[in-house]
């Protein structure tokens, strides 16, 4: 998909000024996190892993300014699988070892949340926390699974203030613990997956009439 559809498409799913998607798109792109190439007729199609960061960005933070670093954080994260927690990805029919970035990807790509798609929604959270919510009061947590896991076998015989160094060894936990500290307000952002799925018939319809 050209961009300028691409930017009109997301404009219209999410209901964002053109102009906010366009900046998004810009500060992905300066990343390293968006599609570069040639201009005009020449210019590279936008992929779905573009639309995915893009819906991550936008759903994150209303400051385009945090696209890359939201972007970074959240798309990054699995699902909470932790034996003390309910594990809701059998039925949201999420893969267990995604990332967050991977599952949209898959959605865009024409993966479907199952019968819970018509209602499931994205939340995410400026403390860092993620979350889908589908019908039935199924949750899904999406964490920095990867660092706990990692963190669990290598705590045994630290101390208070050398757990907390390995923890923090990570940039992910570290930016997870400053968002945390630095949250006063904790303000959240919400995507339906039904406007994920508006996105993805459009690549669908695009893909198709090539």
């Amino acid at each position: 998909m050209k961009q300028a559809k691409f930017i009109t498409l997301v404009s219209d799913s999410l209901g964002v000024e053109e102009k906010t998607v366009k900046v998004v798109v810009r500060v992905l792109r300066e990343a390293g996190l968006f599609t570069t190439g040639a201009r005009g007729v020449n210019a590279p199609e936008n992929t779905s892993l573009d639309a995915a960061r893009v819906v991550l960005a936008l759903t994150a933070s209303p400051s385009p300014s945090r696209a890359a670093q939201d972007v970074s954080y959240f798309g990054a994260l699995k699902a909470d699988i932790r034996e003390e927690l309910h594990d809701a990805t059998y039925e949201l029919e999420i893969d267990r070892n995604h990332t967050l970035e991977e599952l949209l990807v898959h959605c865009i790509d024409g993966r479907r949340l199952g019968q819970h798609e018509a209602t499931a929604v994205l939340r995410l959270s400026d403390d860092g926390s993620a979350v889908i919510k589908g019908e039935f009061f199924y949750e899904q947590e999406f964490v920095q699974r990867d660092q706990w896991e990692s963190f669990q076998k290598n705590k045994d015989g630290l101390d208070s203030g050398e757990m907390a160094r390995l923890w923090l060894s990570s940039p992910e936990a570290k930016e997870r613990f400053n968002r945390v500290l630095s949250t006063v307000i904790n303000r959240s952002g919400e995507i339906p997956f039904q406007a994920i799925r508006t996105i993805a018939n459009a690549f669908l319809e695009d893909e198709a009439a090539k």
